[in-house]
């Protein structure tokens, strides 16, 4: 084999190899954590976390996901506190949310805290507000799922 030949496909090897490596890391690196927030009736706040597969590949699962999720009152009092070990499979596109918690919620400031698989956590306040004798929810509005008559995007 000449030289020019043997480089052209050693430089193919190196380019598949590096391709295979990539659609592996790719589909952790795609996965993104996911919080959703609502309220169905008044002072009960429906919090659910978890994952969303935004590859075009299937996500395994993992028994190593290392999810907590804690919520703190305004006054730093622990309100809600669930951990998760183990993920299963997750086809592409599709979302999960292994953890779930109903919280009967006062007026006031909560601050949530959803990590997982080693990502930077997802960190937000929320409010449960009294107007007019009503209990309403208000968070940013990418967080809340589904929006209802006792919720407010802020």
């Amino acid at each position: 084999m000449s030289k020019p030949t043997l480089l052209l496909v050693s430089l193919l090897v190196l380019l598949l190899s590096g391709c295979a490596q990539n659609s592996q890391e790719t589909v952790e690196d795609a996965l993104q954590l996911k919080v959703k927030l609502t309220m169905k009736a008044q002072g009960e706040v429906a919090v659910s976390a978890g994952l969303h597969n935004a590859s075009m590949f299937e996500y395994p699962g993992t028994d190593q996901y290392n999810g907590f999720l804690t919520i703190l009152d305004e006054a730093g009092r622990l309100r809600a506190l669930g951990e998760l070990n183990k993920c299963s499979l997750l086809a592409a596109g599709e979302t999960f949310y292994p953890l779930t918690y109903n919280l009967s919620a006062e007026p006031g400031t909560y601050r949530l805290k959803f990590s997982a698989l080693g990502k930077p956590p997802v960190e937000m306040q929320f409010e449960v507000v009294d107007r007019d004798g009503r209990l309403y929810l208000t968070a940013p509005g990418e967080y809340i799922d589904p929006i209802t008559e006792y919720t407010i995007a802020s």
